[in-house]
């Protein structure tokens, strides 16, 4: 078929059809079904990070305070390499971490003035 019966049977472009082409003379059928692409972006796998969360999660269960900050440094050197916060926080949520921590105050508590002028 020419490129433009298999663009028009179907709906992609030119260029899209011609670089198949392309990859299919040069690659074969193997060159068609690896795109290059990974939805899986993750540095550990998901048994690694268990793993690694694993002691954080003893520390959490016996009431010690744990941070998103401390963990991410520690995962950073474990990986090698600098990751992003919000990846990192995406792998925290992927596990079924929560940001459990009580405020410090309610948010709409009054100002120390008024507490003292209601005691009065």
């Amino acid at each position: 078929m020419s490129v433009k019966m298999v663009t028009a049977a179907t709906q992609k472009g030119h260029a899209t059809i011609s670089r198949l082409t392309q990859k299919y003379f040069t690659e074969g059928l193997d060159g068609l079904v690896k795109t290059g692409h990974s939805s899986n972006r993750y540095y550990m796998t998901y048994d690694e990070a268990e793993e690694f969360l694993a002691p954080y999660r003893e520390a959490a269960d016996k009431g010690l305070l744990v941070t998103a900050q401390e963990m991410h440094r520690a995962y950073n050197k474990r990986i090698g390499h600098k990751a992003t916060l919000s990846g990192f926080y995406f792998l925290l949520q992927r596990h079924h971490w929560c940001k459990i921590m009580p405020w410090p105050h309610h948010p709409k508590q009054a100002d120390a003035k008024t507490k003292e002028a209601s005691k009065n």
